[in-house]
């Protein structure tokens, strides 16, 4: 998940639906590889979903409880988005980011 050309941070669950992705791509590259970083993804995916589909349901509740695992690569999604539209990242962060 890393294709941000829709986002749009104007819109609250939006931030939500950043900070799962930013929590998947980050948890991903943490404990397996790269997200689309293996030439072997495919053979590697049963371990990941293993991995993913206990956790996801309690992540999507509250995706706060994650927020060490996520934060860094939201603010730098965050800030990156900013810049791009020539707006101030401070105005973007709900409840601190």
């Amino acid at each position: 998940i890393g294709d941000f050309r829709e986002l749009r941070l104007d819109e609250p669950m939006q931030h939500k639906a950043l900070k799962l992705c930013c929590w998947l791509n980050s948890v991903e590259k943490r404990r397996f590889y790269e997200p689309f970083g293996s030439a072997m993804e495919k053979d590697d995916s049963l371990e990941k979903f293993d991995y993913f589909l206990p956790r996801f349901k309690a992540v999507l509740e509250d995706v706060e409880f994650v927020r060490e695992e996520w934060s860094a690569a939201y603010e730098r999604v965050v800030s990156d988005y900013a810049v791009v539209n020539n707006i101030d990242a401070e105005s973007l962060l709900i409840d601190g980011g």
